[in-house]
């Protein structure tokens, strides 16, 4: 995936892959509380993917998916370090 020691700055953070996911929609989606915590800290930012997902959209889309509560603290997570975060919208809205 991603080397930790790419995470310089916000511009490294944010990098791209696959489908215009970052390091923090993987880490938001597979509920990595910790991971998440590090690469907000290290400047990742609300980066929209392809289909103009955040990572806590996608934090949210995996909740529903698996019924798990860790997915709701990586939400609540992602809005208290950066509150742009609720207010960004996806396709569908």
């Amino acid at each position: 995936m991603f080397p930790l020691s790419s995470f310089s700055g916000k511009k490294q953070s944010n990098r791209l892959a696959y489908q215009g996911d970052t390091a923090l929609h993987f880490s938001a989606a597979n509920r990595d509380l910790n991971l998440t915590t590090l690469l907000i800290r290290h400047g990742a930012g609300p980066v929209q993917d392809n289909e103009g997902n955040t990572a806590l959209h996608l934090a949210l889309q995996s909740r529903e998916k698996t019924k798990k509560r860790q997915n709701t603290d990586v939400a609540k997570l992602l809005i208290n370090l950066n509150p742009v975060f609720a207010r960004m919208k996806n396709m569908k809205g």
